[in-house]
């Protein structure tokens, strides 16, 4: 336990001895690392019975939500040191709602909540962080999901009257919060409940990503009726840009009874047999452990479309999908990765791929941009 300090206002940490807030018994960096410690021991235990289960996902619920707390605390370090970094990038506002809300209903388990994205400005291109717009969104959402038990949850924008900020809101049917706690609500490691899955810091985190972006954030909230969480962004338009697929003159014919093959390049077992979970019925798989064979399976067999991990070895994705679009021009690249950041995003988007998903997949979403390409890459006859 921590003990009393010299002051009144503080205590000392009990695992580094700096003052403490009286109210963390720790200091925050030792209460951010412990908590990541917890959350990975989480996360590797859940890992370990997916492997054991060889289930349809390769990361459980108790995974995601483990490894999104171990995310918090990595952010919450960056923000202590300085360092989160800020990629600005034009981002079509609508398509990235309409797959937010595709996520979230892929997410959503309770048949008594719909979620719903409701459009208000029929175009909206904005230069802003995608990544971390869709990081503050998502964990609006994702919040408004925890305490909603029937009802619905609608989230959307609309540009403010003097037309220099656009407005975001999540607004949900909830249980809504006491008033006594409004006012701490985007304090660190602050849990409404402390039954939820979670690390209290998302609400933290988004005050400092809005605010770092020039805006402002706030709640509204009546007990038993639900809540309204807000923030503003500075509107800067810029042309309509669609970063989801390239536009490619090449064509391939093929026989419209002929089934389609992928080639999937991954050298993860658990996470090759979620990809044949979700696609092995429709389509003919073939799987490659490295970057070098996958080339060569290319060669072999010219797939109709190639999913490809960034990270492989002896040859990784990049100079993979070059050899392959040497090799095969018409044939389209999607990439595979876990990347965090804008600048690996935009830099996937400019090194040669159609297209790109993160993992931990979403069947569903994956499934409909496979189509969405082919449609636009094949010819059949």
């Amino acid at each position: 336990m921590a003990s009393k300090s010299k002051t009144k206002t503080a205590w000392v940490c009990s695992e580094c001895g700096y003052d403490a807030p009286k109210w963390f018994g720790q200091c925050p960096s030792c209460k951010a690392y412990n908590t990541m410690k917890e959350f990975r021991i989480e996360a590797e235990s859940s890992n370990r019975y997916a492997r054991a289960e060889q289930a349809a996902s390769a990361t459980t619920g108790r995974g995601r939500a483990a490894l999104a707390g171990t995310s918090d605390i990595l952010d919450l370090s960056k923000i202590e040191a300085g360092t989160l970094e800020f990629v600005y990038s034009n981002v079509d506002v609508n398509e990235l709602f309409f797959n937010l809300e595709d996520s979230a209903g892929m997410r959503n388990k309770n048949q008594n909540v719909r979620i719903i994205y409701n459009r208000e400005m029929p175009e909206c291109s904005i230069s802003t962080d995608k990544n971390r717009l869709t990081q503050v969104v998502s964990n609006l959402i994702n919040n408004a999901m925890k305490f909603t038990e029937k009802g619905s949850i609608q989230f959307g924008y609309h540009l403010q009257d003097n037309d220099d900020f656009l407005h975001f809101y999540v607004t949900d049917t909830g249980s809504g919060i006491p008033e006594e706690q409004l006012g701490n609500i985007f304090g660190r490691f602050v849990k409404l409940n402390n039954f939820v899955q979670g690390t209290g810091l998302g609400l933290s985190i988004c005050q400092t990503i809005v605010e770092n972006m020039g805006g402002q954030i706030g709640v509204t909230s009546k007990e038993g009726e639900g809540t309204t969480f807000w923030f503003t962004l500075p509107y800067i338009p810029t042309e309509k840009v669609s970063l989801n697929i390239k536009e490619h003159e090449a064509y391939r014919h093929v026989d419209s009874k002929e089934k389609l093959s992928i080639l999937i390049a991954e050298d993860n077992d658990s996470n090759y047999k979620l990809f044949e979970s979700v696609l092995k019925k429709e389509y003919t798989l073939i799987h490659a452990w490295d970057g070098e064979e996958v080339v060569q399976l290319c060669k072999e067999h010219n797939p109709h479309i190639v999913l490809m991990d960034i990270h492989m070895p002896k040859m990784n994705g990049y100079e993979a999908t070059k050899k392959i679009h040497e090799l095969s021009p018409e044939t389209p690249v999607i990439a595979i990765t876990a990347f965090a950041y804008a600048e690996d995003e935009q830099r996937i988007l400019n090194g040669g791929f159609d297209g790109y998903t993160s993992k931990p997949i979403q069947p569903g979403k994956l499934r409909t941009q496979i189509i969405e390409l082919l449609k636009k890459r094949l010819l059949f006859m």
